[in-house]
Order: structure tokens, then sequence, then C-alpha cells
């Protein structure tokens, strides 16, 4: 096709277990997470991939694709959200995305904004790893108790439109693209909450000061009665990946810059910038499939950028929690490590050892260890490959399609482990 001369068209395997024409893939989600606790919901995906006369057959998965979902956790997180993407929107080199997102967590954890929050610390005193500090939280002592001394209530809803263009024969994409977003602060200092005398007994006690109410009140950060944090999006994307939800060869390396100024919706002024080089290389083919994956992600803030926009990485195809949790290093709590300039690495060997088809469905199973490494820095100048913080581990994907991911990780870090099962790749 006419602009799309060096873009790697789907490998044989792909594009025998793609299916035409319109369907829907549904599932009920269940979720399990060290972070967020148990979830469930329901998730639907509706694909329009098209035709294989279709001229764009060879190098799209899908033409068109909506997805909603309803979901929710026992830990206190609600995410529900309408997406919408249409790649090579009526033939052309265009690609627009939409979305609308509601999101809310009221056990939201925060530990502090770069390198202060490096260690795990209360009243001065550092504790060996997250078991131990919640322990020491709970503990009442003459009423009061620290058990949500890391939590945060945040709610941040947003509504995002992007457009991209295919550029160098489909290589090179530039992204335009503008989010609204609302957020709302609550802090649980001097609230009610279940603690632990000395004991073990279990008794209701006086919140003390959470990390977020003393680095507020100290002048450390800003947003702490949130505010709106819209901003323009402009990126830049280099891929040659074959197939995207599931690559088994190829580069995908982007750079975005995010501003987010009062001229724009919002009540802050800085510009996040954000350079992530990924790889897919197919290590062997033939009976099974393995592939080595690899990412890293370096960002860094200029201006005066709320607490709650660091917690973030953003991407060209959208931004994911950053350093902790199921989408970065997976050994640590969620948003553990965040901060003006942080940095992270992950590495993962995609070995799919069955691959089986169900009347008309396809799917496989791939077994993946990973290793996970990251930190934070208050300044670029202080960027170093010292102290970075490491977790190791190993999963399961399966995937239905070619195009719908689940995974099941397992990771484990000096501060404890991380249990994770969603949807789609890590990257």
């Amino acid at each position: 096709m006419p602009g799309l001369e060096n873009k790697p068209v789907l490998d044989q395997g792909d594009l025998l277990r793609k299916r035409p024409g319109r369907y829907v893939s549904a599932l009920p989600l269940v979720n399990l997470s060290s972070d967020t606790g148990f979830g469930y919901g329901v998730g639907g995906y509706y694909y329009d991939t098209g035709a294989p006369s279709d001229p764009l057959w060879r190098y799209t998965q899908y033409r068109h694709r909506i997805y909603a979902q309803y979901f929710t956790t026992t830990f206190g997180l609600d995410r529900h959200k309408l997406t919408w993407d249409a790649p090579y929107l009526g033939g052309s080199l265009y690609r627009v995305q939409g979305k609308a997102m509601y999101e809310r967590n009221i056990a939201t954890p925060y530990y502090g904004v770069g390198e202060a929050g490096l260690g795990l610390t209360r009243g001065g005193v550092t504790y060996a790893d997250t078991a131990a500090l919640e322990a020491a939280n709970r503990t009442v002592e003459n009423g009061v108790a620290f058990t949500k001394y890391n939590l945060i209530d945040l709610f941040r809803p947003y509504a995002e439109l992007t457009v991209e263009r295919d550029l160098l024969g489909g290589v090179l994409r530039p992204l335009l693209g503008y989010r609204f977003t609302k957020v709302t602060v609550r802090d649980y200092t001097g609230s009610t909450v279940n603690g632990e005398t000395a004991s073990g007994a279990e008794v209701r006690a006086f919140q003390g000061p959470t990390r977020l109410y003393e680095d507020c009140a100290d002048g450390r950060i800003l947003g702490c009665n949130g505010g709106n944090d819209s901003f323009l999006k402009i990126g830049l994307a280099y891929d040659t990946r074959d197939y995207a939800p599931n690559p088994n060869d190829g580069i995908f390396a982007d750079a975005v810059a995010e501003l987010s100024y009062p001229w724009l919706g919002s009540d802050f002024a800085y510009t996040r910038y954000t350079v992530t080089p990924r790889g897919y290389f197919r290590l062997w083919n033939g009976g099974t499939e393995a592939v080595l994956a690899g990412r890293a992600v370096y960002t860094w803030t200029d201006g005066d950028a709320p607490f709650f926009a660091y917690s973030r990485m953003g991407y060209t195809e959208g931004d994911e929690d950053g350093l902790g949790g199921f989408r970065g290093l997976r050994g640590f709590k969620l948003a553990r490590f965040q901060g003006p300039v942080a940095a992270m690495a992950n590495l993962e060997l995609r070995w799919t050892f069955l691959d089986l088809k169900v009347w008309t469905e396809d799917f496989t199973l791939m077994l993946v260890p990973f290793v996970d490494s990251g930190r934070v820095w208050d300044r670029v100048a202080d960027t170093s490959f010292r102290d970075w913080r490491t977790s190791p581990g190993a999963g399961l994907r399966f995937t239905w399609n070619t195009a719908t991911v689940l995974f099941i990780d397992y990771s484990v870090s000096a501060e404890g482990s991380g249990l994770h099962m969603d949807f789609a790749h890590s990257f």
C-alpha cells in the first residue's frame, strides 16, 4: 500500500491466527494484585479486522477496536473506561484514538517524592521492607495509629483524544493529543482507622499525620488539594514491530513531551519529557517460539508539577503507572518510587510452549522469566547507575486470537513481593 512501503507485515503465524470480519471478545475481568487486592468486573472488545482482500490486512491487527470496561477491587480501586482505536481511519495513513476514564483509588500508595522517598521511613526510623513498615504503622499508642500513613484517596478521571500519521513508509509516527484531567486528593490524617495493640488485639484508633500531610505541611510538594492537570501531548514514535499487541520482532521507540500550563486548562505549569526504546528479538521459531523483549525508560520534569504527576510514565500509546506495580517494577508496591527524574529497565524472555486451535479460536501459552530495575532522582545531573532497585520474577502469558493477552506474574524485591494478574503485556 502506498505510504507503508517500509512497514513490517504480520508474520505468517499471526496471519493464520488472525480472525477476519467483525467479532466480540468479551470476558469477565478477574484480577489479582498484591497492590489492589482481588479485582472483578467485565470488559469487552469489539473488533473489525476487515477481510484478507483488504490492502491493510497484512499491516494491522484491526481496523477498528472499541473497548469498554467496568472494574473494581477489594482494596478500593475503581477503573471504568471506554476506548476507541482506529488505525488507518477510512483507508488513510491517520490513526485516531479516544479514551474516557473514570479512575479512583482510595488506597493509592504515597512514599514521598524523589530521593527522599527511596527508603521506607516514618518518624526518622527506616524499615527493612514494606511488611515491617506496615506492621509498625498499625501499632496503636495513646489512641493514635499510622495505619494509612502511606495511603491517599486519589480520584483522577480524564478524557483524551490523540491523532497520529504514518511517515517514512509506515515506520515513523508523529502524535498530537490533548487530555483533560480533574484530580481530587483526600488525605486520611484525623480519620478513624483499624490498628493493633502491642498484644495484637485489633482496636479503632485516631489516624496520625500521614506522609502526604507531612510533605504538604513542609512545602515539599505541590498539588496537595488536587486540581486540573490537563496537558497537550506531543510525541514521535519509530515502530518496526510486526504485531503490536504481541510482537515477535522489531523496535518501538518513542519520545513524548507533555505540556501542562494554565493556557491549556491546567492549574500547574510544567513540561514532562519521556524517552522509551523497546526491542523485540525472535531467538528461535520451530515447534516452539521464543522472543527476547526489552524496554528502557527515562523521564524528567521541568517546572512546578503536582506530586501525583510523578507516579505515571507518558508514552505515545498511553500512560501507565511507573516505578512499582505490574507495569513497572513488579516486585515493589504500586507507585513505590516517583520523582522529577526517573529511569527504568525491563527484560523478558517470552517462550511460547503451547499453540492450539479450538474451533475458530486460537490460543497460545507462554512462560516468561523477567527482571525489572529502576530508580528516581531529584535532578537530571544526579542520574547514575548506582543503587537501582531490582526485582526478578516469572509469569505466564495466555493469548486469545493473537490480540488479547492475559498475564500472571510473580516477582520479588528487597522490600517484598508482588503477584499480579491482568491483561496485555507489560510492554
